[in-house]
């Protein structure tokens, strides 16, 4: 392909086309149907479907993937005007069936609309799969002015598991996909255009549209853990209960031994089990001699793993036998980030391929576009002000303790030697009234002394500040 460029001869020129490929292997791109990276045969597209599938069962990968997507999908989803005409705010508001931001307004009616905590559940099986796309699908309404304009109604799932090819273009671009026939003829394959697709693709590098599960890198410690699992409940089938021995008496008959070996075989226990045996012959329980492997410390390993590569590892803190509360929030915090970055990606797939064509098909592409985001919910969170305000009221008595986790936690401190101060005793120093003839001070309980010198030099300093601050 020729890269055309503008400019003078003399002047600097600015390319207009490609030149490259994205992808580090060449492909035919109109038949792309594989990762051609993936060094696990198992985990090739389309065969990599059914493994995910297989995977998010487990128990310690169900837990991840809701203690990552609850979140996203219970946060309070709006639309942020982000300076568009309000004509144009409305009628995104209105298809997508969110509330404005800063305004409350009731919830509409969800027959035949668009469910927006549907569609947000099914784009968070892209984590799972790698990708899944959606089909764009609408009516024409009355709009304002008695104009006609595209309504949305719904983003149709088009399952990973119906994909038979993603056709891209030759620098990567996404032309269409097709999905499987419904029926055993071959022409009956469907083929959807790029134009009419909401594609979400978690992990796209270059033109790989297939995307990278997150449940990639726990794939060796599920897989592992799964056999483990087996071998642990044969090893407690086989040896939970002991074995039951019956010896036969001293020159016993081959026939004898026979008899005594099917009596061990039929031996159960319960209210009424009993046995009668000869003088000579013996009849016991034996267990396990020496030790076997510790397979569910080997299960619990496997686990651990699966939840550092979700940067999950706080979820095994309460089953450790030791551990730090500041560790165990620095781990809440990390997740916390990756849980922002989870609904960022959302977020910005949501506005690229569905809130813009929303204003492109009605109002055209140069108009602005409102976006789709989370509004946190400001009374779910405490912050060093209403920590300081707290303190003021007295519901918390500062120590020398927790004013240093203060100071690190929030960089909250005293004010330095560069900031104005206000004329007055020092927070540090009590004043302390003159007892009456016969008076008794009652004796303060330690750190209160403080707390309540702390609170009136606050409110001093709040009516300096407010008689100065003309």
């Amino acid at each position: 392909m020729t890269q055309m460029r503008t400019g003078t001869e003399d002047g600097p020129s600015s390319p207009i086309s490609e030149i490259g490929y994205p992808q580090s292997i060449p492909i035919t791109w109109s038949m792309w149907s594989s990762d051609m990276e993936e060094y696990t045969a198992d985990l090739r597209w389309p065969n990599s479907i059914k493994i995910y599938h297989q995977m998010r069962t487990d128990a310690q990968i169900f837990a991840l993937m809701s203690a990552i997507t609850l979140p996203i999908r219970s946060s309070r989803w709006v639309i942020d005007p982000n300076g568009s005409r309000d004509e144009v705010v409305q009628v995104v508001a209105n298809a997508m069936g969110l509330p404005i931001k800063g305004q409350e307004e009731p919830a509409p009616r969800s027959r035949l609309r668009f469910d927006h905590d549907e569609h947000l559940e099914h784009a968070l099986l892209a984590l799972i799969y790698g990708f899944i796309f959606f089909e764009e699908v609408g009516d024409i309404v009355t709009g304002p002015g008695g104009s006609l304009m595209w309504q949305l109604t719904k983003l149709a799932p088009r399952m990973p598991q119906s994909i038979s090819k993603i056709n891209l273009d030759p620098v990567g671009e996404l032309l269409s996909i097709a999905q499987y026939p419904r029926t055993g003829d071959p022409r009956d394959g469907l083929v959807i255009p790029a134009s009419s697709l909401a594609p979400y693709v978690w992990g796209k590098e270059g033109a790989n549209w297939l995307g990278r599960s997150l449940l990639r890198p726990c794939y060796r410690h599920w897989l592992l853990k799964d056999r483990l699992i087996r071998v642990d409940a044969m090893k407690n089938e086989r040896f939970g209960m002991g074995i039951p021995v019956a010896t036969a008496p001293m020159g016993a008959t081959r026939e004898t031994v026979m008899q005594y070996a099917s009596m061990a075989r039929a031996a159960r226990g319960d209210a009424q089990s009993g046995v009668g045996i000869p003088n000579g012959a013996k009849m016991s329980v034996e267990g396990i001699n020496g030790t076997l492997p510790d397979i569910l410390a080997s299960i619990n390993y496997h686990d651990e793993q699966m939840a550092r590569s979700f940067l999950a590892m706080f979820l095994g803190l309460g089953q450790a036998t030791h551990g730090s509360r500041a560790l165990g929030e620095s781990f809440v915090d990390f997740f916390k980030m990756s849980v922002d970055a989870t609904a960022g990606w959302y977020k910005a797939r949501t506005n690229k391929h569905v809130i813009e064509d929303i204003v492109d098909w009605n109002f055209g592409i140069d108009e602005n576009a409102p976006l789709v985001t989370w509004d946190e919910d400001p009374e779910s969170r405490m912050d060093a002000t209403d920590l300081v305000a707290l303190i003021d009221a007295g519901a918390i008595v500062v120590d020398e303790e927790l004013r240093t986790w203060i100071t690190d936690r929030w960089g909250v401190s005293d004010p330095g030697p560069n900031t104005p101060v206000p004329p007055g005793p020092s927070p540090a120093v009590q004043t302390v009234p003159a007892p009456l003839p016969g008076e008794k001070i009652p004796a303060l309980p330690p750190g209160a002394a403080a707390a309540r010198a702390h609170r009136a030099e606050m409110r001093r300093r709040e009516r300096w500040d407010a008689q100065n601050s003309g």
